[in-house]
């Protein structure tokens, strides 16, 4: 189980960089069902830039600006049906893409990134043997293992340190819990 040390969190919720990450994440998030993300230059933009994708290529991004428009208000969306669609793409496993476009759809469910699943939650996946049935049980290992840290001593005094530097900002307990994760990465 994870451990952060209070005085380790602290630090990062001073961090300037923080409170840029979480000015364009509420950008993102509070423009996702008000526009047409798709043909929205000023959000895709954005969301490149915040979630690294332009490495992607223009194709791959403007595919899967198009899949997430039309899965946006699905009702009970999940991790193996925006994976399948992503895969379709480029043929690609692109499970922290997949995990990207379902935390912007539905908050509660953690950014899967491999260093952090890794470093912090000690689950790992052998992309030379991955596959779409490994990947989706490795997604749902983590989801199980993401909601038990925060439901933790830690994760709670986390959300609570979080919560007390920046009041009025009004996000998933499990975005502020991935913030500092990521900003812990080993």
């Amino acid at each position: 189980m994870i451990n952060i040390s209070e005085n380790i969190i602290l630090e990062i919720l001073e961090k300037p960089i923080l409170t840029k990450g979480i000015e364009k994440y509420n950008f993102l998030q509070n423009n996702l069902y008000n526009t047409d993300i798709s043909i929205n230059e000023e959000y895709k933009k954005t969301y490149k830039n915040f979630y690294k994708m332009s490495r992607r290529g223009h194709i791959f991004c403007e595919k899967y600006f198009l899949i997430m428009e039309k899965l946006k208000n699905s009702k009970n969306i999940n991790f193996e049906t925006i994976f399948e669609e992503v895969y379709k793409i480029k043929n690609t496993n692109e499970i922290s893409f997949t995990s990207k476009m379902l935390h912007s759809i539905n908050p509660k469910y953690p950014i899967w990134d491999s260093i952090v699943t890794k470093s912090h939650f000690k689950i790992y996946v052998p992309y030379y043997k991955a596959n779409k049935k490994l990947l989706c049980e490795k997604y749902s290992e983590y989801l199980l293992q993401f909601e038990e840290y925060k439901s933790s001593n830690n994760g709670k005094t986390l959300i609570k340190l979080f919560n007390e530097k920046f009041p009025n900002i009004y996000i998933s307990d499990t975005k502020k819990i991935d913030f500092i994760l990521w900003q812990t990465r080993l």
